[in-house]
């Protein structure tokens, strides 16, 4: 089971509600067309609207990959986002596609060339700017609302470097968990009881209604 849909339960059993959704092109979603972040942020943004519309006062957003990269860009422009917890979220498009290539034994200058030429040719091709996507320029402005960045060691898609630079971007409160054996998104393989307990610590902490924004 993915990990996003593996922790609908226990986010539940905690006493959080739990609205989950596909990303346009993916699951029973309209489209065809996968933007890595760029139009996914409207996807996020319906869905805040949803939850909103069915009462929620305050609403806390969970990300994996792409879908964390969708949640710190799109927390920044949305003050309905009262908290952000990610897992994996990737810094740069390059980085994430190359480091996909790597996992499949591609060779890394060649992996980071194919991703550059992957991104450019979808961009001319469907009139997207895939290289827009930036959290980098975005996390920053969550603040004062918190994050909470979680990411393996060993992630091709997301190097060290890059961890260490959103981090540094990101204003308090935010919080950093790394795990030395976790890979690309599979940290909760490693860590399973320390994963719950950070990420319904975390929401439980910043989404109670009597909370000072």
């Amino acid at each position: 089971m993915d990990a996003d849909l593996a922790a609908a339960p226990w986010l539940h059993a905690s006493g959080l509600n739990v609205l989950l959704f596909d990303w346009r092109g993916h699951g029973r979603s309209e489209g065809q067309i996968v933007t890595l972040g760029l139009n996914e942020r409207y996807d996020l943004l319906a869905a805040v609207a949803l939850a909103k519309s069915k009462g929620a006062q305050r609403i806390g957003v969970l990300g994996f990959s792409m879908g964390g990269t969708v949640a710190l860009t799109t927390a920044a422009a949305c003050p309905d986002i009262d908290a952000v917890a990610v897992d994996s979220a990737f810094v740069h498009t390059t980085s994430a596609i190359a480091g996909a290539m790597q996992e499949r034994h591609v060779p890394e200058r060649a992996a980071y060339l194919l991703a550059r030429l992957f991104l450019l040719t979808a961009s001319l091709r469907f009139g997207f700017n895939l290289f827009a996507v930036e959290p980098l320029k975005a996390i920053e402005r969550i603040a004062p609302r918190p994050v909470l960045m979680m990411y393996g060691e060993r992630d091709l898609c997301v190097p060290a470097s890059e961890v260490r630079l959103l981090y540094q971007r990101a204003r308090e409160p935010r919080q950093l968990w790394q795990v030395p054996e976790a890979a690309h998104r599979n940290l909760q393989l490693y860590r399973a009881e320390e994963y719950r307990q950070k990420i319904v610590e975390f929401f439980e902490q910043n989404l109670r209604l009597d909370r000072k924004a």
